[in-house]
């Protein structure tokens, strides 16, 4: 329940910006109208909330881990495909019984997935560009000083290869040096158990 509450700020404020982003593209689709009708708004919010959570779920490192980030990718858009035919059954978008729909149906749910996976990706390359500039700033302004929380370069996880090669620590108070964080007061040399 405590992981729950935690999440609901990250996903209603998601929920509200594909909200509002799904409501704008359908009124550009459908520009000729005044209004929209009521039904419509609430479908395109229930769609929103699934597609909210589904992203939560696969892409917020909490629940699904250890799949690769295509495979997240490729389940992520199964399921989301689904969910949007059984929203396009259950309110009757478009004469189901024909396949000519369903076609233009799937296509341009896969364009549009396309495209927004194409904008997520481009806008975490420039982020990651923009975090590695920093990064090189940080450290031409300070040679020879180790990051803060860092251990020898590329490794995230100092004792995570005796953990894998089957190394129980015991438990007791005293803990190895090689398992001991930067900032203890036990002395340094904690990667040792590489």
């Amino acid at each position: 329940m405590k992981k729950i509450l935690q999440a609901l700020p990250e996903l209603l404020t998601n929920l509200c910006i594909s909200f509002t982003v799904a409501t704008l593209v359908y009124t550009l689709f459908d520009w000729d109208k005044e209004t929209m009708r009521r039904g419509w708004v609430f479908e395109i919010l229930l769609l929103c909330a699934v597609a909210t959570v589904l992203q939560y779920q696969f892409f917020s490192g909490k629940a699904v881990k250890r799949l690769s980030y295509l495979w997240r990718m490729v389940l992520f858009a199964v399921l989301l495909l689904g969910v949007v035919s059984g929203c396009a059954v259950a309110f009757r978008w478009f004469p189901l019984d024909q396949a000519a729909y369903w076609l233009t149906f799937a296509g341009f749910f896969l364009l549009g997935y396309l495209a927004i996976s194409l904008v997520f990706e481009l806008f975490f390359r420039f982020q990651r560009k923009q975090y590695d500039a920093a990064l090189g700033r940080y450290k031409r302004q300070n040679p020879g000083q180790q990051i803060k929380g860092g251990g020898p370069p590329g490794v995230l996880f100092p004792c995570a290869g005796s953990a894998r090669r089957g190394i129980l620590f015991p438990r007791r108070k005293e803990r190895p040096p090689c398992c001991t964080p930067p900032s203890s007061p036990w002395p340094p040399g904690w990667w040792g158990c590489l």
